[in-house]
């Protein structure tokens, strides 16, 4: 395949941030009681973290933008 300066294809960069995940499930009980107050303050949950992402599937008026990085 080759693409040109025509090319239908974008390619974005994106980082959603600080997302609650289960990362930090197998740390001892002591590793969680300091860590996991910090990552509830700072991060966010799945639904706003996926934003990012679904911005740049579906916003029709980023298309011709390719390339750049979004947070």
């Amino acid at each position: 395949m080759v693409i040109g300066p025509k090319s239908s294809l974008s390619v974005y960069a994106l980082h959603p941030g600080l997302v609650r995940t289960e990362l930090f499930r197998n740390f001892a009980w002591y590793q969680k009681m300091f860590i996991t107050p910090a990552i509830w303050l700072m991060s966010k949950d799945s639904w706003h973290g996926a934003q990012t992402t679904i911005y740049c599937a579906v916003d029709e008026s980023i298309e011709l933008e390719t390339g750049k990085y979004y947070r």
